[in-house]
């Protein structure tokens, strides 16, 4: 077993793991591309290394435990590397970002209902959609 393998193997045992995540940590413990590359192959026929599922997985996770809007979520995506198109699909597959935002702050006050959807990362084409007064 070579080295990026085992290192890659680690890291899915912790986590679900993006491929530019374990190259990135690869490349960092000084493993040859072609190696790191072989490795990822392996995992991928294997089905152990899927970024559009990983992806789709962590959207829909993120939006329903924790209520994040779809700007939030792009960006953590994209913090992790998942791949644009992976995260494009998974953007597209979940629950409409307007009807997720009125579930989120049902029975709150204007007020407070716009700081935890600014905070959550939703989108001012969502926010725009509410008729937020000062109550």
């Amino acid at each position: 077993m070579t080295r990026a393998l085992r290192i890659a193997l680690k890291m899915l045992r912790a986590r679900g793991c993006f491929e530019n995540e374990i190259r990135t940590r690869c490349l960092e413990k000084n493993c040859p591309p072609s190696e790191i590359e072989s490795a990822l192959n392996d995992l991928r026929a294997k089905k152990l290394l899927n970024d559009a599922r990983l992806a789709e997985h962590l959207a829909l996770l993120w939006s329903e435990s924790k209520g994040w809007g779809n700007e939030r979520i792009i960006e953590t995506l994209m913090a992790r590397g998942a791949p644009q198109e992976a995260i494009e699909s998974s953007i597209a597959r979940l629950p409409p970002e307007y009807e997720r935002a009125e579930r989120l702050v049902r029975g709150l006050d204007s007020r407070k209902a716009l700081y935890k959807l600014r905070s959550a990362g939703f989108s001012e084409e969502t926010l725009e959609k509410f008729s937020f007064d000062n109550d």
